[in-house]
């Protein structure tokens, strides 16, 4: 091999993963000398979910879209009131994917997951269960 001042990449991926271990030791020797617990993995540190598309970060915004949206999707598909608009319909339609959705109704606005179709969501969302 000659010595061109470059490192093989399987090398320095190997290298890359033994500094990576080596500083996860040491923050876990820091934390455990202070006295703090390992910290917590998951969402819960997180900040909360805020949707990319700003008019889904406004209750009534996002409300009208997604009931314009059912009701489109109701005309394109002869659908009546008794048929169900399901989350992969809204996205057909041109809505977020269903696990978006979710996630914006859930993080953003505190609905259940059960909570569908948009037709039934309060115009306040105070008034949400």
């Amino acid at each position: 091999m000659v010595d061109d001042g470059w490192m093989d990449a399987d090398a320095l991926r190997e290298l890359l993963d033994v500094l990576r271990l080596q500083a996860e030791a040491l923050a876990a020797m820091a934390n455990r000398e202070a006295g703090r617990p390992p910290p917590a993995s998951g969402r819960a540190d997180r900040r909360p979910h805020q949707p990319q598309n700003k008019a889904f970060r406004d209750w009534r915004r996002f409300r009208d879209h997604m009931q314009n949206l059912e009701q489109t999707v109701r005309l394109e598909h002869n659908m009546g009131p008794e048929s169900r608009v399901t989350k992969e319909m809204i996205y057909a339609a041109g809505g977020p994917p269903a696990k978006t959705l979710t996630r914006i109704m859930t993080d953003t606005f505190g609905l259940a997951p059960t909570d569908w179709p948009p037709s039934t969501w309060p115009a306040d969302l105070s008034t949400a269960a």
